[in-house]
């Protein structure tokens, strides 16, 4: 039998920057799941955008993924920045 279905990553509307902050919950969030994940709360400087799917793959043991133009990184301190794609 199929399950479907995503697993939703919420930022919490968070203002994000090249400076990380913590958000509780959301490395942990990332690694137990399986399923594609929904980004939502997404806030990088003071603008919101549009909740969206993201293709997460790890990188020297942190989550990354690129949506928007930005490149996202979680560390398992729950520490999330954002920064321009250069």
């Amino acid at each position: 039998m199929a399950n479907g279905g995503y697993k939703i990553i919420d930022l919490k509307g968070t203002s994000l920057s090249s400076t990380a902050k913590t958000i509780e919950g959301v490395y942990a969030g990332i690694g137990s799941t399986n399923k594609p994940i929904m980004l939502c709360g997404i806030n990088i400087g003071g603008t919101a955008y549009h909740d969206t799917i993201i293709n997460v793959t790890v990188s020297s043991s942190k989550y990354v993924w690129t949506v928007y133009g930005y490149n996202f990184e979680v560390t398992s301190a729950d520490k999330v920045k954002a920064t321009a794609v250069s």
